[in-house]
């Protein structure tokens, strides 16, 4: 639970501190062990924990400033989330309806913009409570600071080109790359197989400025909300298991194809050393 209070509501059993003070003790012997050659290695993939949303009144601020502080505090890989999903005879203390899983969906959004691209949850959330459901966590934040943007991508740095929606952090670096011949065309990113429908209004290059700055926010996100109608109720946490990348690539794409959201599908291979990588961190579509 993201909470001490709800902890002690929905799980008296447990307890936080003792949580708490097993994840850091794992913690210290993790960074002991690297110090020392001849110690036992603890598993690669880290530790991680799974936090359930839906179950009361706990809001996404609260959540992701929770898991902040597992992944600075703690040095957690990752952290998950579970829509709560209520079954017959539950508790009266509970809901009684699941919460949207679009709002899981964009909770796995805000964290991996946590983990790979320098946001905090503050700027994710602003001065709501709950991430919007209309759009996606990146465009939000894009949405609602518009006053740093459009940005020129043959002038701006790494780290504010890859805030810019569609384009991810690894044609970010490639974009830096190729400016060091050449100042940056709209074609590099067609070529580049950014998500131009999200970046014309955000972006400057040598030949391309967006026509219409002063179309507000509002009229953007409405415009995106329409786009993506059409498979909103399709997106759903769905993990593709495949022996080898290359197989699950295949598979990956083919659940898009069907409608289903990049970065909810994620590979995980049953090798010793478990790796987890979702497509959006792969290809950044």
């Amino acid at each position: 639970m993201p909470t001490e209070i709800s902890l002690e509501k929905l799980a008296p059993e447990k307890s936080g501190r003792t949580i708490k003070l097993a994840m850091g003790n794992i913690g210290v012997a993790r960074e002991e062990s690297e110090a020392e050659p001849r110690a036992p290695r603890f598993a690669l993939a880290g530790q991680s924990t799974q936090m359930i949303v839906g179950a009361d009144e706990t809001d996404d601020r609260t959540i992701l400033g929770t898991a902040e502080t597992l992944y600075g505090s703690y040095q957690l890989k990752r952290v998950y989330y579970s829509a709560f999903s209520p079954i017959p005879d539950s508790p009266s203390g509970v809901p009684s309806k699941a919460p949207p899983l679009l709002r899981e969906h964009r909770l796995y959004q805000a964290d991996f913009l946590m983990r790979g691209y320098g946001f905090n949850a503050a700027e994710l959330l602003g001065d709501a409570g709950n991430l919007p459901l209309d759009v996606d966590s990146k465009l939000a934040w894009a949405l609602a600071n518009r006053d740093r943007f459009p940005v020129d991508l043959s002038i701006a740095p790494a780290r504010m080109i890859a805030r810019v929606p569609g384009i991810g952090m690894r044609n970010a670096k490639r974009i830096v790359e190729l400016r060091r011949t050449r100042r940056v065309r709209y074609q590099d990113l067609v070529r580049l197989r950014c998500g131009m429908d999200k970046v014309r209004p955000f972006i400057v290059t040598e030949d391309y400025r967006p026509p219409l700055r002063e179309v507000q926010s509002d009229q953007l996100r409405r415009a995106r909300h329409a786009a993506g109608a059409v498979v909103a109720d399709l997106i759903v946490p769905v993990i593709v298991i495949e022996e080898e990348f290359d197989a699950w690539s295949n598979a990956a794409r083919a659940a898009v194809v069907q409608g289903l959201a990049p970065e909810s599908i994620e590979w995980r291979t049953t090798r010793d050393d478990a790796q987890l990588l979702s497509l959006f961190e792969a290809n950044e579509v």
